[in-house]
C-alpha cells in the first residue's frame, strides 16, 4: 500500500497493481481518484477500479471438477482442498469446483482448507487417510496443495488409486506431472496478465474505449504438453 501511495504522490499517468490480498488495497482506488491516476488490477480484483485484468476463478473451479469426473469416471469420490478463505478469489475456485461437482449429482467426500501450501495439505490429507475416508480424487486449490496431497498418498502407497488435479501451472506442478504423480494443473500464463494489462493501460491513456473486466483464457497443462511448458519457464 505504501508502495502504491508513493507512486500516487509521483503523480504516474497509470497505477498498475498486482494484489496479493485485495482487501488491504480498498484505500488505493479513493487517493488515486482523488489524484486523476486510473488504476489497473491484475491477477485479482480491489472493491473498486477503473480496469481488471484477471482469471475467472469460479470458472477454473469448473473446469477442475469437469476434468476429475472426466478422468475418473461415474464413481468418482472426490474430496476438496480449499485454498485461503480470506481470499475472495480462492472461495470463488472453490465454490466453482463444488457447485460443479453438485450439478453433476455428485458430493464432494469432504472439503478441507489447505491454504495452498505443502505442508498444510500434506497434513489434511494424512487426517482423511487415518480416519479412513474413501476417496478417489484430490481436487487442489494450488500445485503447493497438490504437492502436499501427493506427498501424503505416497506415504500411504495410495497414490496410484487417486487421482489429483490442480491449478496454478507453477514449476512444481509441471515437475509433478511430468514425475507422472499429478494428473494436470490449469494454467493461466503470468506474462498473460502483462501483455492484456499494459493493453488496457495504453488503451485508458489514449482516451479509446477499454473494457473495465477481462478475462483471461486458461490452459490444461498435463502429459501431453508438459515438456513444452518446462521449456518455456
Amino acid at each position: 500500500v505504501s508502495q502504491c501511495e508513493d507512486l500516487i504522490n509521483q503523480g504516474v499517468d497509470c497505477l498498475v497493481v498486482f494484489p496479493f490480498a485485495p482487501e488491504a488495497c480498498a484505500e488505493i482506488y479513493d487517493q488515486a481518484q482523488a489524484a486523476g491516476i486510473p488504476l489497473v488490477c491484475l491477477e485479482s480484483e480491489i472493491d473498486n477500479y477503473d480496469a481488471a485484468v484477471i482469471t475467472d476463478l469460479y470458472a477454473v473451479g469448473e473446469a477442475q471438477a469437469n476434468k476429475a469426473i472426466e478422468l475418473v469416471g461415474e464413481d468418482i469420490k472426490p474430496v476438496v482442498l480449499q485454498g485461503p478463505t480470506a481470499q475472495k478469489t480462492m472461495i470463488a475456485l472453490k465454490d466453482g469446483v463444488v457447485e460443479t461437482l453438485q450439478a453433476n449429482g455428485i458430493e464432494p467426500v469432504d472439503v478441507q482448507i489447505g491454504e495452498n501450501l505443502i505442508d498444510e495439505s500434506q497434513q489434511v490429507v494424512e487426517n482423511w487417510i487415518s480416519s479412513g475416508l474413501d476417496f478417489n480424487c484430490v481436487i487442489a486449490s494450488s500445485d503447493g496443495s497438490a504437492a502436499g496431497a501427493i506427498n501424503a498418498l505416497k506415504d500411504a502407497d495410495m497414490l496410484d488409486d487417486v487421482t489429483v488435479v490442480s491449478e496454478n501451472g507453477d514449476t512444481i506442478g509441471l515437475e509433478l506431472i511430468q514425475a507422472g504423480d499429478l494428473a494436470c494443473t490449469v494454467n493461466v500464463p503470468s506474462k498473460r496478465y502483462g501483455y492484456e494489462g499494459m493493453d488496457v493501460v495504453e488503451q485508458i491513456l489514449n482516451g479509446e474505449d477499454f473494457e473495465k473486466l477481462t478475462f483471461l483464457s486458461i490452459d490444461w497443462i498435463d502429459s501431453s504438453n508438459v515438456a513444452d511448458y518446462i521449456e518455456a519457464k
